[in-house]
């Protein structure tokens, strides 16, 4: 990630970073990371995790009580959970058109010039329908109440 080039901000970022919230720390922890750490080298950031099998930051959210967990890939990953519903959004409309069994929402229109609030607004009136029941993710239809292991090469 990088930051906005400005000290101030820089400044108020490496504050609020220093020491967290303890509440916050436990979270991290119960999702399954061992030791995080976050680098920065002038205005890019680098997060570096150790991380135990168990690990899923989307457990963490649904311990956390989420209804609706917003899983954005570029590969296609199919994960889902058994207990709230998992909104996949590709961020790419080839993906979307390759898996359309797996992907309920393709972002691939902003980068062919879509305005990003019309895209926005679109996911976030998806995003509203799946957490409140009128729209069964894809996830759902499919029974994929898992957490898949990550892959690292897929042919699209």
């Amino acid at each position: 990630m990088d930051l906005k080039e400005d000290k101030e901000l820089i400044a108020q970022y490496v504050f609020a970073h220093e020491r967290i919230w303890p509440e916050l720390a436990k979270n991290i922890s119960l999702s399954g990371v061992i030791d995080m750490q976050i680098w920065r080298l002038g205005t890019r950031l680098f997060m570096i995790m150790d991380v135990d099998d168990s690990f899923s930051f989307e457990k963490a959210q649904v311990a956390e009580g989420c209804n609706l967990v917003l899983f954005s890939t570029g590969l296609g990953t199919p994960t889902g959970d058994p207990i709230v519903p998992v909104l996949k959004v590709s961020t790419n409309t080839l993906l979307s058109e390759k898996l359309p069994d797996l992907i309920d929402f393709d972002c691939g229109p902003i980068l062919d010039g879509e305005p990003l609030e019309e895209v926005a607004s679109a996911l976030m009136e998806q995003a509203i329908l799946a957490a409140s029941g009128d729209y069964i993710v894809k996830a759902e239809c499919l029974e994929q109440y898992y957490f898949m292991l990550w892959k690292r090469s897929v042919d699209l």
